[in-house]
């Protein structure tokens, strides 16, 4: 018995003593706080590895029953040398854009992308394109393959020079980034390089009047209703990482419901979360109902499971919501309601959340005198 004293007292001491408050508990008192993160190292391990073997092993890999091969995969660029680098500029639109201009635009609707592009001259609309993407592109893909169409366009045309206007700041920064050399920009570059069009890009912020961007956006929402798609698009890494997410935070998620274990943590944290629960060593013994707490220490060390004010048997709600012992902690940091605010919500107060730390370190500073005597 004097051993199991003993070996209680060091587990108490040993956070107690400590001056590095916002460090975590041991992995034995956190069993249940480590059983709900551990789902976010598995999430990184599946996908790296999912991604391994698509991208290098060129393997096909399911997703969602649905199947992706290394030919659906957005290639990377070669390598460029720094000579061959090339940086296009571009600018702000003017309240009024003489010669010839085409507006570009990219959208998505209804889960299906489409991109268009419009000829304007002397306020008369000239020409347009428009094409439906795969459903799979982004709405950033949508605005580079529209600012594409209409270099075709100009080309096609046989224009000397045109102004291509695009509300996509995105895309234009990564045209003028020289540094940028993913696939689509690197097209887009040399495109840019061999038209025989002199082209100016131009940004415009959207949905703010400009006509020609209203005629492009219009276009582009009617390109997503097409049957068929006009151009397919190579799923992006990041795409096929939001898809890997998905299925293994819906795994985790069903995972973390049906467990038996960690429930105290589950009251307060029914849906997992990649975000780290920040405590310390007095908050994580209230988030995961262990240390100092009767009925936990009942379990390990034959100690009673009652409360020291005799009332009932001490488990966290008890020890935060109805022991006397704690009243004139709750009167001085609780708000007055504090019976109607859930645990989680008091932890998120800070006075409050001051207030439960004050009980908890009271609780371990009597434990450990009771041991001492």
């Amino acid at each position: 018995m004097q051993a199991m004293d003993r070996v209680q007292k060091e587990r108490l001491s040993e956070g107690l003593c400590r001056d590095d408050l916002e460090a975590t508990t041991s992995s034995e008192r956190l069993q249940e706080d480590n059983y709900r993160n551990f789902g976010e190292a598995t999430r990184n391990a599946s996908r790296r590895t999912k991604l391994y073997r698509l991208r290098y092993l060129q393997q096909s890999i399911e997703i969602q029953q649905q199947t992706f091969t290394f030919n659906d995969l957005e290639k990377r660029h070669k390598f460029e040398p720094h000579w061959d680098k090339t940086k296009f500029q571009w600018r702000h639109m003017n309240k009024k854009e003489d010669r010839c201009c085409i507006y570009t635009n990219g959208s998505k609707l209804r889960g299906r992308v489409g991109c268009a592009s419009v000829c304007i001259l002397n306020k008369v609309e000239m020409f347009s394109d428009q094409k439906r993407l795969s459903d799979e592109a982004s709405v950033y893909m949508a605005e580079l393959k529209a600012i594409e169409s209409a270099i075709n366009l100009a080309n096609s045309h046989h224009y000397s020079s045109v102004k291509i206007i695009s509300d996509s700041r995105s895309v234009l920064q990564a045209l003028c980034n020289p540094n940028n050399c993913t696939s689509p920009i690197s097209f887009l570059k040399s495109l840019l390089r061999s038209s025989t069009t002199s082209c100016e890009l131009i940004w415009t912020k959207a949905h703010v009047g400009t006509e020609g961007n209203k005629i492009a956006d219009f276009y582009a929402k009617q390109a997503t209703t097409r049957e068929e798609v006009d151009l397919p698009t190579s799923l992006s890494t990041k795409y096929i990482k939001s898809a890997i997410s998905k299925v293994i935070k819906s795994d985790w998620q069903q995972q973390w419901t049906t467990s038996l274990k960690g429930r105290a943590v589950h009251e307060l944290c029914p849906l997992i979360n990649i975000q780290r629960i920040h405590g310390n060593y007095f908050l994580n013994q209230v988030i995961t109902g262990h240390g100092a707490i009767a009925y936990y220490q009942h379990k390990f060390f034959s100690s009673s499971p009652v409360c020291s004010c005799g009332k009932e048997i001490e488990d966290r709600d008890h020890l935060i919501y109805r022991c006397e012992n704690w009243t004139a902690i709750r009167r001085k940091f609780f708000p007055k309601n504090f019976l109607n605010r859930t645990l989680v919500q008091l932890l998120t107060q800070k006075q409050a959340r001051i207030g439960i730390e004050l009980i908890m370190k009271i609780k371990l500073e009597k434990i450990i005198e009771t041991l001492d005597t």
